[in-house]
């Protein structure tokens, strides 16, 4: 007696996703499937009745309580650092077939974690959303940079392939596979600095890191640190490639250095889970608002001009900006609009990140006759600043 599994939908937490388990035990009148983390624990159960028209078929949506797994707190509100992300998660599912009396036969299908059946079973999915025009042609594959990736394969962010940066700007690009073995790497992430006579004058190549020493750290979701500290540097070239350096395995980013001149750099968390900046480089609205209790002074028997009138006893400061952007390319808008796909953002002042909420549910933007982009967005700082008693 076995039960056997057909995985359909996307394994995104974004999408819709079945598993259908079929029995060919005629005793089994429904069918449990229990998942467990990684660490065995229990995290979700459910009992299903056959499918409509069959009675040996029994479908699980599974996404909905996967999608409650995932949280974020890239941007947390007492701290500036990054915090872990939780990107993927790996669940182990075991079927049992129920018999008409309620009795639970024994596990007949069970889903491991070893990285061979890891695919073939089903079960992990990514912490990944997409706009509703993209989600249906979304393929994860074109954003594997393993054995088998090339020139094509893309990193886990939608900005343009050409970006800005400026000095000593810690910024992020992240990789969802890469191959490895155990004890010894396959892929690296380089970046190659050239000055101002476009010539490479500085590698740095780091290898990812082994992942296969235990069951669930397998080799998905890699962030790498982009930080130019040379003034000599005029841009970078950012990629993934084989560990002997004879083959590419990732698209090529680029990094144009720029001095900060009064900028402001918006971070936001992207359709990904990873983080995303822009420089605003236009003009910039800030306003300064304040939330006030007051109470009316007592009059004396003999008043004079300062025994009575309104006090203020408690007074909290909060500020909302408007920032704009300078002229940019619709796909550049294209990009800036995926802040909206989870509205956690952060603004990025002096090396200290301060989160911050977007203020609107859409992305005003302005086209002139000659097809040039502008948008603004309004944000207020989520920390208020207490005043004085």
């Amino acid at each position: 007696m076995a039960i056997s599994i057909v995985d359909l939908g996307k394994n995104i937490v974004a999408t819709k996703r079945t598993l259908t388990a079929t029995t060919d035990n005629a005793l089994n009148v429904r069918c449990k499937m229990t998942v467990k983390d990684s660490s065995s624990t229990v995290v979700y159960e459910a009992i299903n009745e056959p499918d409509l028209g069959t009675s040996n078929e029994f479908t699980f949506e599974i996404n909905t309580f996967l999608f409650r797994q995932f949280y974020n707190t890239q941007f947390p509100l007492s701290t500036n650092a990054i915090n872990e992300r939780f990107d993927l998660k790996v669940m182990k599912f075991i079927f049992q077939g129920v018999a008409a009396d309620g009795t639970i036969g024994a596990a007949e299908f069970i889903a491991t974690t070893s990285i061979d059946s890891l695919i073939k079973n089903f079960t992990f999915t990514h912490n990944i959303t997409q706009r509703f025009n993209k989600i249906n042609s979304f393929d994860v594959t074109d954003y594997y940079c393993d054995d088998n990736g090339n020139t094509t394969k893309k990193f886990l962010t939608s900005a343009p392939t050409s970006s800005d940066i400026w000095i000593n700007d810690k910024n992020y690009l992240s990789v969802l596979k890469w191959s490895t073995t155990i004890g010894a790497e396959k892929q690296c992430f380089v970046i190659e600095e050239y000055n101002y006579s476009d010539a490479l004058y500085m590698l740095t190549k780091t290898p990812f890191e082994d992942r296969l020493d235990f069951a669930d750290r397998i080799p998905f979701h890699n962030t790498m640190e982009i930080n130019i500290t040379s003034a000599a540097t005029k841009y970078a070239l950012c990629y993934v490639e084989d560990i002997t350096g004879t083959i590419k395995r990732s698209e090529i980013k680029r990094y144009n250095v720029v001095n900060n001149c009064g900028y402001i750099k918006l971070e936001w968390i992207n359709e990904f889970g990873k983080v995303d900046y822009f420089y605003f480089k236009g003009e910039q609205i800030k306003n300064l608002q304040t939330i006030s209790k007051t109470y009316e002074k007592a009059t004396p028997v003999n008043p004079t001009a300062n025994d009575y009138g309104t006090r203020v006893y408690d007074n909290e400061m909060g500020e909302n900006w408007t920032l704009y952007t300078d002229t940019i390319s619709q796909s550049t808008v294209e990009f800036l609009s995926n802040m909206f796909l989870a509205k956690k953002v952060s603004l990025d002042i002096e090396g200290n990140r301060f989160p911050a909420v977007l203020n609107t549910n859409k992305l005003n933007y302005y086209k002139d006759i000659n097809g040039i982009y502008q948008i603004s967005i309004n944000i207020t700082f989520s920390n208020n600043v207490l005043g004085i008693n």
